[in-house]
């Protein structure tokens, strides 16, 4: 089973930090970058929220999807702290890989 309590507060995490950087951020790359995070964020919770009514294999592989694109997506930051920040917290992800049927 997929631990969605450990996830939705990885992706309240990843959002926060996504916030944090388009708000004070001069680097007008990083500000795009984050953007482009809340918006993946944002279509990860829905999908999730499909998920905790209904649990689906597909809605898990929408999930996965979601996860590589904020974490690959996104890529990194220019400013080092912030890119520092978001590699860990790009390590707290936790995997749901184990539970999707390929």
């Amino acid at each position: 089973m997929v631990d969605i309590k450990k996830l939705e507060n990885s992706l309240l995490e990843l959002e926060n930090f996504f916030h944090s950087v388009r708000e004070h951020s001069e680097i007008d790359i990083d500000v795009e970058s984050a953007i482009y995070g809340l918006l993946t964020v944002s279509s990860i919770k829905t999908s999730l929220e499909k998920y905790k009514k209904k649990p689906e294999n597909k809605l898990l592989k929408q999930i996965d999807a979601g996860l590589v694109s904020a974490t690959r997506g996104v890529e990194y930051f220019e400013k080092y702290d912030d890119n520092k920040r978001f590699r860990e917290i790009c390590g707290n992800i936790p995997s749901i890989k184990d539970h999707i049927k390929w």
